[in-house]
Order: structure tokens, then sequence, then C-alpha cells
């Protein structure tokens, strides 16, 4: 097997994460174990700018911290670099009250407007910054999921290559996402071949991409799978469900390593390069909890793991120098906590309750229209998890970070299971109770009683989890932001649970009709009094 020229890993610390030194040298170390070459740190406005004066929120990394992280990577054989974006998700700049009016006006909150006189200037002194900061003559610009329209799409491709232009002019050497270029592939025409394409896809490669851009001309192409937590509980392929092309390779939920095969079998030997991707570690993911699919990838692309096994022990050794229950335990989350869900997506909205208000209110409608029990069906599975947790004694402190976020994963399935259950009894109970409410409204009590228990042991569930989480942000560099989110969701849960309980207690029950959920949950989220 071939080694990688390129094996780089790509940490998103741009959002709901501090720098912390002691965290970075137990990741650097490991990185550095699986054969990882490059680190490219994704931070958008999460710095210390002194050009722009004043810093987006505590905890962001400074230039001391950069050039104290270049020193440690070099130590280690790593190469260090930034990533920022310029164009899109400039979120970090765009909401302070100073910068907007850099806003576009098809995404005001995210897109700066290229079309700007200023717009260069601005992006020309973040790009600076890093590169002084870092001491490096090298830099990802971004350029990715900005909202495009027919007539500001060529204005985008003159606004992106025009910066990597003077860079290049300069000595710099620049790198972009693909995406756009690749969805509008007349926008490749003004860049130079010198700019460095990250081919990163949603689900995973598409090998068409790599063979575009090599056409094209394009110098250095760098194929960038991604773990795609941010859909499961933890990594987890999902490119199946997108391929419709039998030829293709059906891609394993544990397979991210599959996505360098494309490169492999497309570009020559000496010249193959990738950077997989870890993104956002928000709403109860973090960095912990992916290092299975961070030890695939780095020991595929450094010739020591053979594609599309499972190979437990060689990823255990790797990570741990021993045997743990870590990988069996991803693998029991992937192969079959997953696929209790009736698709990829639902993995995701169904976490997402835990932490945001509009998703708890549009899943706790598909939950009663899909009558959804996930708690049962993941009790088997559970039960493997927490045998194997129980059984770890840990040995040094990337083992107590990695358990550490496990436990909380268990803690988040299990409130997510709970919430989504509760809503999903419904039509069992909360309706049966509103039929037999007139006729026989003891038993309709009875019925939307135990109804609103189910909210009792989600809420129950919840502040469990709250526990695990608030000790795994403890042991890591997390912002506290989740727990705020999860307080939030943990009292929309306690006061549905009251409101049918004081709706069940009140004289006039077998007078005035039960709402439907929905109206309760609505007016309960919005805070307005349901007349009775």
């Amino acid at each position: 097997m071939e080694v990688f020229k390129r094996r780089w890993f790509m940490w998103d610390l741009a959002r709901q994460r501090r720098f912390d030194r002691e965290e970075f040298l137990l990741v650097i170390n490991k990185l550095a174990d699986l054969g990882y070459n490059g680190l490219g740190l994704y931070l958008e406005g999460a710095f210390e700018f002194k050009s722009l004066g004043g810093v987006l929120r505590e905890g962001v990394m400074t230039y001391e911290d950069a050039a104290w992280a270049k020193e440690k990577c070099s130590e280690k054989g790593i190469f260090l670099f930034p990533l920022t974006n310029v164009v899109g998700h400039m979120e970090h700049f765009l909401r302070q009250e100073r910068f907007t009016c850099l806003q576009s006006s098809t995404n005001p909150e995210r897109d700066v407007n290229f079309g700007a006189p200023e717009a260069e200037e601005f992006a020309l002194k973040i790009i600076y910054e890093y590169l002084e900061a870092f001491d490096t003559d090298y830099i990802h610009i971004g350029g990715d999921e900005v909202r495009l329209n027919e007539e500001n799409r060529q204005l985008y491709a003159k606004f992106l290559s025009g910066l990597c232009d003077k860079l290049i002019s300069d000595g710099k050497r620049v790198g972009v996402w693909n995406d756009l270029l690749w969805y509008h592939k007349e926008l490749v025409v003004p860049f130079s071949r010198e700019v460095e394409i990250f081919d990163w896809h949603y689900h995973g490669h598409r090998p068409e991409s790599i063979e575009f851009f090599k056409k094209e001309g394009f110098k250095n192409i760098i194929v960038c799978p991604c773990e795609n937590s941010w859909i499961g509980f933890i990594g987890h392929q999902f490119l199946r469900d997108w391929v419709t092309d039998d030829n293709k390779t059906p891609i394993e939920s544990d397979e991210v390593e599959a996505f360098f095969t494309d490169m492999a079998e497309i570009v020559e030997e000496g010249n193959r390069q990738g950077l997989l991707t870890l993104w956002e570690s928000t709403m109860g993911r973090d960095i912990w909890g992916q290092w299975s699919t961070i030890a695939r990838a780095g020991l595929y692309m450094n010739g020591r793991f053979e594609a599309k096994k499972r190979n437990d022990e060689v990823i255990e050794k790797a990570l741990f120098g021993r045997i743990t229950p870590y990988t069996e335990i991803m693998y029991i989350i992937q192969k079959e906590i997953h696929s209790i869900f009736r698709s990829p997506e639902m993995v995701s909205y169904g976490r997402r309750m835990l932490f945001l208000k509009s998703v708890y209110l549009s899943e706790a409608k598909v939950s009663i229209e899909n009558r959804d029990e996930y708690f049962e069906k993941a009790a088997a599975p559970i039960a493997k998890i927490e045998k194997l947790l129980e059984g770890w004694n840990t040995e040094n402190e990337f083992e107590v970070r990695c358990k550490a976020d496990l436990i909380s994963v268990m803690g988040m399935m299990k409130a997510t299971f709970a919430i989504k259950t509760a809503f999903g009894a419904c039509r069992r109970l909360y309706t049966e109770a509103a039929i037999k409410q007139f006729s026989s409204p003891e038993e309709a009590g009875a019925l939307a009683l135990e109804f609103a228990a189910g909210f009792d042991t989600a809420a129950g569930l919840m502040r469990e989890y709250r526990i695990t989480l608030e000790k795994l942000i403890s042991h890591t560099a997390h912002t506290e932001t989740d727990l705020l989110r999860l307080d939030a969701s943990v009292g929309y849960t306690e006061a549905l649970s009251e409101l049918i309980k004081d709706r069940v207690s009140s004289s006039s029950f077998a007078r005035i009709p039960l709402p439907t959920v929905n109206v309760l949950l609505l007016n309960l989220l919005e805070q307005q009094i349901i007349e009775k």
C-alpha cells in the first residue's frame, strides 16, 4: 500500500471550542502516532486579530498560541496551517455591528458582499494576519457554501480567484474548497491552476470530481472525506443512501478511508494527497468520540491499514497501545443504533431536539406522526455498550477523555430516544384520552397522565445527560453553550408534562376538551397562555 504524500487532518476550532494547550498536545501526539503529517486548524474568526481590534469571544487562539502550536507540531513532524473563510461562513465577523456594512443582500449573516469595494481589503487583512501569526506561506481561504445566483456567480469567481492571484504573486500558497466550483464548473476558468483544490463532498467522495479537477489542470488536489458526525451520534458514513450508480462500491458506515481509495486509483503515485475533516464540535459532539474514524483514515493514508476491513485490533493498538472497548462501542452505534432510524437525517434531527427549539418542535410533530418508539428498540445495544463501558479501566488521560465522551454519548442517545418515544406515544395515549374524555373521564385522565409520565422520563434522562455532558466539557476545551441549550429543552419537556397534569387535575377536565399536542407544544414554546 502506497503512502500518501500529504496525510492531513482538519480540526474545527471555530465553534464552541476554546484553544487549550494540554488538549492540543494530546491530539497532535496521537495524530503523529497515526501517521498524519499535517494539521489544519479551521478557525474562521475565532482568533485574536490585532488589526481588527477585539476578539469574538473568550478562549480564541492568540498569536502566542499559534507560535507555540507551530513549534509543538514541528517537533512531531506535522505541518501546521490555518483555515479561514473570506466569502461565505463569515458569521463570526458579519454578526458584529461594526461589520454589517459588509453583509450581502442574499445571505446577510453569512456571506460577505464581495461586490463591495472594501471587501477585498477586508479579506486580505484577515488572510495576512493568519499568515503572520502562523509564520507560514500557506493558507486555506474557504469559499464554500456561498449563496450564489445568476447575477453574482461570476462575481464570486472573480473575487475569490483574484484573492488567490494576489497571494500567489506574493509567493504564498493557497487552497480553496471545491464545492461551488464543482457545482458550477464554468467558475473554474479564472482560477490559477496553482490554487490547491480541497475536494470535499457532504456524503463521501465522487471520483468524477477528482477526475474533473485533474483534467482541468490543477496541480494539487486534496481529497477531503469527513467523519459525518453532524448526522449521527458519532462518525458514520451515509454514502450508501445517495449512491444510485450500481458500479460504485457500497460504503459501509465505518469506512471513512474508502473515499481515499478514489484518489489512489486516479492519481499517480507520489502525488496522492488527503485530508480528513472534523466539523463543528457542537450539540453534544466532540473530537473525543471520533478517534476510530480518525485512526482508520490516518492509518490508511500511511499504508498501515487495509481499506474495507473492520480491523478493530489494529485501530485499538494504534490508539491505545492495547485493546479497549472504544472501537467496539463505535461499531455498535454505527451498525445497531443508527440503523434504528428510518433515515440518516432522522438521527441528526433526533439528537438536535435536545439543543434547538425549532428542531424540538418540528421533530415532535414527526414523532407523533410516525408513532416513534425508539427507546425500546435501542434497549439491547445500549445494554451492550453500558456493560463494555463498565469494564473499561482507563490508564491515561487520552483514554479518560475518550471514555468520558462515550459515556456522554450514551446519555445523549437515551435522552433522544426518550423524548422521541414520549411524543410517539401521542396516538396511543393522548389521542385515546381525548376520545374518552367525556364518556369516561377517569380512564381518560389515567391515559393522559401516562402520556405525561413519558415526558417526566425524558426530562429525567436529559438531566442525567447534562451531568455527563458537563463532565465531558470539564475534560475538554468545549464551551458551555450546549449546556444552556440543553437546559432550555429540559424546561420545555418538564413544562409540557406539568401542563398536561394541570389539565387532568382541573375540575373542568370533563367539560373542556384537550387541545392537540401541537397546540399545547406551540403555546408552550411561545410562552403563551392557553385559556382555560
